[in-house]
């Protein structure tokens, strides 16, 4: 069969076929598509006449369909950018121009361009390369780009053209355009001028359409279908996923670190594992870097100076300036890592305003303090009560008419506050801030002592004197706010802040505040505040002393004592005296190196807590761009042409490891994934020389005779012989006592560089 009858025979299958049982979806889809394209295709006629896109004049809605979900293109599956900041992008003159340029030519050019350029424009928004919003851009500009902007995806679907040899593209550029461009060239040539039944099916916009499904048919569910295949035995799989505490273990090089990534999106996105490695890892990673920026993802690595201190809670030492600018050491309690995050997940937004309008190129950022924290409750409460912000300084004097300091202090002379004003320097600059530089729009964020804070407002008048009344608070000098939220119990200042605040009433925040992070949190609601998912994922978790750093928390990270369990269990912590719980929605991932200390030397009680998940060597893995495996040529030294094929390497040699030593001292795959980039001979023999080698020689304990059996005596490894005689000429045998002749190994560095040394190693 030829492949333009594979593809007719496809094409009746999973379109014609289709089509009569899901008629309606199926037009409408064709219809959106079509119509989305010719939209693109009429805005382009007015481009040519000179009328330039401009995202706030009239070309919003436009502009905005590259990128909604629902674009008929393609979903644009993960979003790890803001509708805010993409909104930002797209106001931008250089993006809207690489836009243009891709509806203008809608060719390889103003792909490559789109993508060098947009990776750029990206950056400068904190944001990594995109290619695929930039693929999507580029195929909602043409029909002759099939809708399937994943490159991963993609590459899936020419190894299937490939190997059922439906379409040849050995001879294509390794691009998405190129191949993609090629692909639907071919299709549209194919089927030209071909009608399969009475209804016409084959205009350009079904054939693109075909191509997707035939993917989606024959890749992507396949693949859906083998893994489900392999993992239904598995019937614990889900309530491994959804476990509160595990910990990823296996040999150096397996890629636990690696997954942490995958498990987290899993836990917080309440997605399969399987679902999420059908991703690209870009996309993964992106969105593992927002959660991590927004506070729900901590990392940290155990070793053996990390302690209860850094886990948490600790007395520390810090310099902190006072209402008068002296600085003063201090000991306060800090929470440590896993106790901060435990703070953050318990927080609940009990207030919040529907909307803000903070702009922080236009506004400004102040700390203010309403009254000393545990003391002066009644002052934070008023305020909150009623919509404003106090100012205890300067008591009840009316600054009214002060537009300056000088002024403020000279209506505090004249009110008989000379020696007040001596005994407290300051005071008069904390009026003047709060008074004149305070403006109506600018963010008031109120602290509850130096590490935590627990609401943001917005200013909303002008200053003005609490009239005097039976229920009013002791501070008087006020200004209406309107409040953004209120978080109970208070956050950290790792929130918000980038080091912690000062004991000052009122100072601007322009040099400490993290303007990503205030506005992830202004944006953030509380529902989805109340519902988010933490995660503490600790590498190398048994490299820590386990009952020293986790003290009591031993016990109240158990899924059962946890927050809200039946059997909620809490404890007072040493240093603050407060009382403590785990929340359920904080879940914790180790990973552990089972060739550092094997899984019976662990912590029992840290064992018993945790789900164990092995992380295997997956030689599998080592495959190129395109999902082959990769394969090492070479010329042995007759000058033949020889190659090896590094996953069945890596099997071989850990088959033989496992027989020698045991399954914990495996070679990971990770030693090898460089050679995605650089697949050459000489690469392969850095691993070994770099990697490999000196692997084997710690797990054997410079055991070389072993080694070489692991090597299957490939050459790289030379043993000779030490006689006594040799080493010790001058000195009577009797005097040397019993001395065993014993071997000497050395390592024969150029056969590092000879393709054989490598195919040896598998030979049988």
């Amino acid at each position: 069969m030829t492949s333009s009858e594979k593809l007719l025979e496809l094409y009746n299958e999973i379109i014609v076929n289709r089509y009569i049982d899901e008629k309606d979806a199926m037009q409408e889809w064709h219809d959106r598509y079509k119509s989305f394209i010719e939209t693109v295709q009429a805005r382009t006629v007015e481009l040519k006449k000179g009328k330039k896109l401009d995202y706030d004049n009239g070309d919003q809605e436009f502009l905005d369909h590259f990128f909604i979900s629902n674009n008929p293109v393609s979903s644009r599956g993960s979003n790890p950018i803001s509708d805010e900041d993409l909104r930002t992008i797209l106001r931008s003159n250089d993006f809207t121009c690489l836009i243009e340029e891709t509806m203008l030519n809608p060719n390889k050019k103003s792909w490559v361009a789109l993508i060098e350029k947009g990776k750029n424009i990206f950056k400068r928004s904190h944001f990594d390369n995109q290619p695929l919003r930039f693929n999507r851009i580029s195929a909602s500009c043409t029909s002759n780009l099939i809708p399937m902007p994943s490159e991963n995806a993609f590459n899936k679907f020419v190894k299937y053209l490939n190997d059922n040899e439906i379409l040849d593209f050995t001879n294509i550029e390794k691009s998405w355009y190129a191949q993609n461009e090629y692909l639907t060239n071919k299709f549209h040539e194919i089927f030209n001028n071909k009608i399969l039944d009475e209804n016409d099916f084959t205009d350009e916009y079904w054939l693109n359409l075909f191509a997707w499904s035939l993917y989606d048919k024959k890749v992507n569910q396949s693949e859906s279908d083998v893994k489900d295949t392999e993992t239904k035995p598995n019937t614990g799989t889900k309530k491994m996923e959804n476990s509160l505490n595990r910990i990823l273990f296996g040999a150096a090089g397996t890629g636990k670190t690696f997954n942490t990534i995958n498990h987290a999106l899993s836990i917080i996105e309440d997605k399969s594992l399987e679902e999420l490695e059908k991703e690209e890892r870009r996309d993964l990673k992106n969105r593992f870097d927002e959660y991590k920026n927004k506070g729900q993802i901590k990392f940290v690595t155990f070793h053996q100076s990390f302690s209860y201190e850094d886990f948490v809670e600790g007395i520390r030492a810090e310099t902190v300036e006072d209402n008068e600018g002296k600085k003063n050491i201090e000991y306060p309690v800090v929470s440590g890592v896993f106790k901060s995050l435990c703070d953050i997940a318990q927080s609940k937004v009990i207030l919040e305003s529907q909307k803000n309008n903070f702009d922080p190129s236009a506004n400004e950022i102040w700390k203010m303090s309403l009254g000393r924290a545990g003391e002066e409750e009644d002052i934070f409460d008023y305020c909150i009560k009623n919509d404003c912000v106090l100012l205890g300084w300067g008591n009840d004097i009316n600054f009214s008419n002060a537009t300056n300091r000088k002024q403020v202090e000279e209506i505090m002379d004249e009110n008989g506050y000379e020696d007040y004003r001596k005994k407290y320097p300051s005071a008069s600059r904390f009026v003047n801030d709060f008074k004149n530089k305070t403006k109506v729009g600018d963010l008031i964020i109120i602290s509850d002592g130096n590490h935590k804070f627990r609401a943001i407002g917005e200013i909303s008048g002008n200053y003005e004197l609490l009239p005097d009344s039976d229920d009013a608070p002791r501070y008087v000098q006020k200004k209406s706010v309107k409040w953004l939220k209120l978080f109970k119990p208070s956050l950290n200042v790792e929130q918000v802040f980038d080091k912690v605040l000062s004991q000052q009433t009122i100072y601007n925040l322009a040099n400490a505040i993290n303007i990503t992070k205030l506005k992830n949190l202004l944006d953030s609601h509380q529902k989805e505040d109340n519902d988010k998912k933490f995660v503490l994922i600790i590498d190398e978790i048994n490299r820590g002393n386990i009952s020293r750093i986790f003290g009591e928390l031993i016990t109240l990270i158990e899924e059962s004592k946890r927050q809200g369990a039946k059997e909620q269990l809490s404890v007072t912590l040493p240093y603050s005296k407060q009382e403590f719980t785990v929340p359920n929605n904080v879940y914790i991932i180790g990973t552990m190196n089972s060739s550092d200390r094997s899984l019976t030397g662990l912590d029992i009680a840290l064992r018993r807590r945790f789900t164990f998940i092995e992380m295997p060597p997956k030689p599998e893995e080592i495959k190129d761009e395109n999902g082959v495996l990769i394969e090492i040529h070479g010329q042995d030294q007759n000058g033949d042409d020889a190659s090896v094929i590094v996953a069945e390497l890596l099997k071989v040699m850990n088959q033989r490891i496992e027989v020698l030593l045991d399954r914990d001292h495996c070679i990971g795959h990770a030693n090898f994934m460089s050679l995605e980039q650089q697949p050459t001979l000489d690469n392969l023999s850095n691993i070994f020389k770099q990697k490999v080698i000196p692997q084997l020689q710690e797990y054997f304990f410079d055991d070389w005779a072993k080694i070489n059996l692991v090597l299957n005596g490939n050459g790289m490894l030379q043993s000779k012989s030490i006689e006594k005689s040799v080493i010790f000429p001058n000195v009577d045998s009797e005097e040397l006592g019993y001395f065993e002749d014993k071997k000497a190994w050395e390592l024969v560095p150029t056969s590092f560089d000879k393709i054989e040394s490598f195919t040896k190693i598998i030979q049988h």
